[in-house]
């Protein structure tokens, strides 16, 4: 599934030789921006769900939940990134993160859906199948989403079997439909129109040309991705997509290993700026965080020795 076997040293030296600073630096501010709108998301959510939400906080879980994802199949680490805010609202925490989670999720199938319609419209390469299904199976998923959330407050309500099990997610239906959906999306939106600007100028920057192209690509590559969530960091599925769709749009010039070179190289650009960058820096903060608290634990044995249990 690997698209860097045949990629030789002689390959690399070329791709090496296409890193230009200026590109470089557009794509880290595009990263961070797109981060930024994602942390203004997670805000949002954290507001809804009663938990503190200062900046600093939403920026700390954040890089946390970064870490966790990153070390974890499928982002399954994530789940946890709201336990340094109270750990006793264990269901409350895995539910933001599935809220915040799922916006996302919607914004790329939805721009992946985009990147469909856009090439059917303007080239003449065919669809790719699994794609089409997976958009026409998302659409009826979200349309029965809209009907629970609006429907299934008085289907629960009527039924007498389960009228006590019934309340709590009555009250959720209620809480769901007073989420700020309009500021959401915008900033899903926004976060992910940025990480499709970024993937593209980084085609671009190691030798695939046409812009328009390069972006129904990245658009299709990052909804394919969601297929299949089951690769740590997407490392490995996400070079396999880049170049599949890439292949796939290319232009008559950019064919067979070109297109393999592109994709590993942007890849790989990708995964540095925008996971293990992150990864890093919430593992940095764990850690000072953690020896903040045992050296205020040994100040306070220290100055309190009875306090020690024998």
């Amino acid at each position: 599934m690997f698209v860097n076997r045949s990629i030789g040293k002689s390959d690399i030296l070329r791709l090496s030789g296409r890193v230009h600073p200026l590109p470089v630096f557009l794509a880290l501010i595009l990263g961070a921006a797109s981060f930024f709108f994602q942390m203004l998301r997670w805000r949002l959510i954290l507001r809804a769900h009663g938990f503190p939400c200062s900046l600093m906080v939403s920026l700390k879980t954040m890089l946390r939940g970064c870490l966790l994802a990153f070390i974890t199949p499928g982002r399954i680490g994530e789940f946890f990134r709201t336990m340094p805010i109270d750990g006793r609202r264990h269901i409350a925490g895995v539910l933001a993160v599935v809220e915040e989670r799922s916006f996302a999720v919607a914004t790329t199938a939805l721009a992946g859906g985009a990147c469909l319609i856009a090439q059917a419209l303007w080239y003449a390469s065919p669809l790719f199948l699994p794609l089409v299904i997976a958009l026409m199976v998302f659409l009826a998923a979200v349309a029965l989403l809209i009907a629970a959330l609006y429907k299934g407050e008085t289907l629960l309500n009527r039924s007498n079997r389960f009228t006590k099990l019934s309340g709590r997610p009555v009250d959720y239906l209620k809480r769901i439909r007073s989420r700020p959906f309009p500021q959401l999306m915008a900033l899903s939106a926004g976060a992910h129109l940025l990480l499709l600007l970024q993937t593209a100028l980084l085609f671009r920057m190691y030798g695939s040309g046409d812009f328009g192209r390069t972006m129904i690509a990245a658009g299709q590559s990052f909804f394919f991705m969601l297929l299949l969530p089951v690769f740590i960091a997407n490392i490995g599925l996400r070079e396999y997509s880049f170049a599949l769709f890439l292949s796939r749009l290319s232009a008559p010039s950019d064919i067979g290993l070109e297109v393999g070179s592109i994709a590993l190289a942007a890849s790989t650009s990708i995964l540095l700026i925008n996971i293990i960058f992150p990864a890093i820096i919430g593992l940095i903060w764990m850690y000072h965080e953690k020896k903040s608290v045992s050296e205020a634990n040994c100040r306070h044995r220290t100055r309190n020795p009875h306090s020690i249990a024998v």
